[in-house]
């Protein structure tokens, strides 16, 4: 049975439809409350906020697929969000993240003025769909403060953000302290980008869905 999905907006500055595929190594170490350390590969999507992924009338039938973060309300109310959490009331949004509700990587956004030129990058960790905190970048583009959860208590947070996205790829990194200096969190995502082809984005989503089937048995 045919699965396709509608990809056929092109971004010119990359050379890519969208949404695009990002097949990345996510790495995070956590130093409190407890050290913690994880390595693994993680399928991201690469989307334009102001379209939404819209399904096939073919694919409406598989539910056990999860594409809740990727809806038509779902994007309006993370760009309203996102614009919001940089002062800005207008400008395209690209964001890149799991389809899943239930996402574990970090989502990450970059915010570009009427020329496509970037204005602001953001950070969101989040943690099985739950948001732990959102991070912006300042004037310089770099530095990023803010609350994040830590097992159920906010800390204030600093550090620093880079966010680059070209047609060799993704290249993620996040670095956060408490106020007094100790590390609190590492993060880093770097690997490919490709326009997602329908049977690429599909066969993302059943390996996500694969995966989360092996962890709850």
């Amino acid at each position: 049975m045919s699965m396709a999905l509608e990809t056929d907006t092109s971004f010119s500055d990359l050379g890519l439809s969208l949404p695009a595929l990002a097949r990345l190594r996510l790495h995070q170490t956590w130093t409190a409350p407890l050290p913690v350390s994880s390595t693994q590969a993680a399928e991201l999507w690469l989307a334009d906020l102001d379209l939404p992924v819209r399904l096939s009338r073919w694919a409406h039938g598989f539910r056990s697929y999860d594409l809740g973060a990727f809806t038509a309300d779902e994007f309006a109310a993370r760009k309203r969000d996102v614009l919001a959490a940089c002062g800005r009331t207008d400008g395209r949004v690209l964001m890149l993240a799991q389809p899943a509700r239930d996402a574990v990587a970090p989502r990450i956004y970059w915010v570009l003025d009427e020329d496509d030129t970037p204005v602001a990058h953001i950070a969101e960790i989040v943690h099985d769909g739950e948001r732990l905190g959102m991070f912006v970048t300042g004037a310089d583009g770099r530095h990023v403060q803010g609350r994040l959860v830590i097992d159920g208590t906010p800390t204030e947070t600093v550090g620093q953000l880079r966010a680059h996205l070209d047609a060799d790829g993704v290249r993620v990194g996040l670095q956060l302290t408490s106020v007094d200096g100790s590390p609190v969190l590492t993060m880093s995502l770097t690997g490919t980008l490709a326009s997602g082809s329908s049977r690429a984005l599909i066969q993302s989503v059943q390996r996500a869905a694969a995966s989360q089937r092996v962890l709850a048995a």
